[in-house]
């Protein structure tokens, strides 16, 4: 089996910028490529934002959006290919009636 770089984000439960362990520490990601999303809606009409942005939020650094679910607890898993998509500065997500999101990222 050969090595691989990916990574999955610390678990969000609401707006936020997303993290990673280094040791034990939680620390935001900077570069890096998203190569799918996971996350469970906690009602109707979930959604999930990330933008390439630590904090700000405009619709130029909005690289995914998605909205799903007719009801509380209905998962949603998005691969992406493999390129994924490129971040440059930080992955900022902001959620709606979502119970959680994890990403996964290399």
């Amino acid at each position: 089996m050969s090595p691989t770089d990916v990574k999955q984000t610390i678990a969000i439960s609401s707006t936020d910028t997303l993290q990673k362990y280094i040791g034990t520490v939680a620390t935001d990601i900077g570069v890096a490529r998203i190569k799918a999303v996971q996350a469970q809606s906690s009602a109707a009409d979930a959604s999930v934002k990330i933008y390439n942005a630590t904090d700000a939020t405009t619709a130029s650094t909005l690289v995914f959006e998605a909205k799903w679910a007719t009801a509380a607890n209905e998962s949603f898993t998005f691969y992406l290919p493999p390129r994924g998509i490129y971040c440059s500065t930080a992955m900022h997500a902001v959620l709606s009636n979502c119970d959680f999101l994890v990403v996964t990222f290399d």
